[in-house]
């Protein structure tokens, strides 16, 4: 007999692991509905369910026709065009920022956010995020007419 030793080797091939990278989403929340002349404050959320950090991530939004630019947080500027910045966003980190604007005509407004990153992402479908507001013009109070004697 010949003794030769045998080795067996079994492969197991599976999904594998996810592929590695960020994974940016985006979210924008606001008051449905607001008054000419009033403010309109939007919160957008940018979250990273990636594998890995997302580098210089930014987060740009348009102020449409019938909001004109109050104020933002820290790490935001421009107008129309606001832009929003962060230099790292870890992985199963989010960060937030906050847009206000005056209500100058009375419509229907929506305004999409959109994140980007520089780094590799694994999904770029969840990336933009609208919220749309209702401005209603003001109703004057009733004017009561003097009574005559």
């Amino acid at each position: 007999m010949n003794d030769i030793p045998t080795t067996s080797v079994t492969t197991i091939v599976s999904g594998g692991p996810a592929p590695a990278g960020a994974d940016l989403s985006a979210s924008v929340d606001a008051p449905s509905s607001a008054n000419v002349g009033g403010l309109v404050t939007f919160t957008v959320d940018v979250t990273n369910a990636g594998t890995l950090d997302a580098s210089n991530v930014s987060v740009q939004q348009t102020l449409p026709p019938g909001l004109t630019f109050a104020s933002a947080s820290d790490g935001c500027s421009g107008s129309p065009v606001v832009t929003c910045t962060t230099p790292l966003l870890a992985s199963g980190a989010s960060a937030t920022f906050t847009i206000t604007a005056t209500a100058t005509a009375a419509g229907t407004v929506t305004m999409t956010s959109t994140a980007a990153t520089t780094s590799p992402e694994q999904n770029t479908a969840n990336n933009s995020a609208t919220a749309t507001v209702v401005i209603n013009t003001p109703v004057a109070p009733a004017r009561r007419r003097a009574a005559r004697h």
